[in-house]
């Protein structure tokens, strides 16, 4: 048996078969997004009000395997 939840907008299935954590890294390595002109790691946040997807921004984040893209607050 296996149960499913959701996480980051990707179904993640725990059970036979789950990593745990490797899981979460992989979904991580997706989303988040490194901004080189602030030297910061970010990602849109899903959660916010309609139509004002807001970027949250991550302190002391590794930045090792992260998409390279400018951040909206940099454009």
């Amino acid at each position: 048996m296996s149960v499913k939840n959701w996480e980051f907008g990707a179904q993640i299935i725990s059970g036979k078969g789950y990593d745990g954590p490797k899981a979460d890294a992989k979904s991580a390595d997706k989303k988040v997004k490194y901004c080189p002109d602030c030297n910061r790691c970010w990602i849109l946040n899903e959660f916010s009000l309609p139509h004002k997807h807001e970027p949250e921004y991550y302190v002391d984040f590794p930045s090792y395997g992260k998409q390279v893209k400018t951040c909206p607050k940099c454009k």
